[in-house]
């Protein structure tokens, strides 16, 4: 791969952005995990069972997990 010259007010902002995703996915894991009453409702209006509301909590922590690492992690 070639390394290219990126400016660094370029590089701030894709951290800021991937922060603010990291962030945003965090706290919707961690609220389906909890279930808020408002969080049930918004899901179920959505067209998703109650018994799957833990499930996708899981599965964006786990998301945002993998998306937050560095691929040269491993």
């Amino acid at each position: 791969m070639v390394a290219q010259n990126i400016s660094k007010t370029r590089l701030w902002v894709a951290r800021i952005m991937s922060g603010l995703v990291i962030l945003f996915m965090l706290f919707d894991g961690i609220f389906k995990l909890i279930q808020p009453e408002p969080v049930i409702t918004g899901t179920l209006e959505l067209g998703y069972a109650e018994h799957h509301i833990a499930l996708l909590g899981i599965l964006a922590l786990v998301s945002t997990v993998l998306y937050a690492l560095p691929r040269t992690a491993f």
